[in-house]
């Protein structure tokens, strides 16, 4: 039984922790995608 619950521990924190890490590097990407796009944005405006 201690092994069942040990098992289903282990699960849960490396599930936890991946959805953790996706989530921030999906989010890292997103906010580095929209400085991308501001920045050529910016370019633009500067040349004639």
């Amino acid at each position: 039984m201690t092994a069942a619950i040990y098992i289903f521990t282990v699960v849960f924190a490396v599930i936890g922790v991946s959805f953790a890490v996706w989530t921030f590097v999906d989010t890292r990407k997103k906010y580095y995608d929209d400085f991308l796009k501001r920045k050529s944005e910016r370019e633009k405006l500067h040349l004639p």
